[in-house]
């Protein structure tokens, strides 16, 4: 299932396929996300503490 999100344009789209987003880079997003638009990572990404 894909997650969809705002971009940063203001439209609303899909993650890409290749998306390996984790929730432990500063709020950072992959960079497939990147590339597609997304500044923020997919909130359904696992989140990651820093004891792993």
């Amino acid at each position: 299932m894909s997650t969809t999100l705002q971009n940063f344009d203001g439209g609303v789209e899909e993650r890409p396929d290749e998306c390996q987003c984790i929730r432990a880079f500063h709020d950072l997003a992959c960079f497939a996300c990147y590339r597609a638009g997304f500044d923020e990572p997919n909130p359904d990404a696992p989140e990651v503490s820093d004891d792993e």
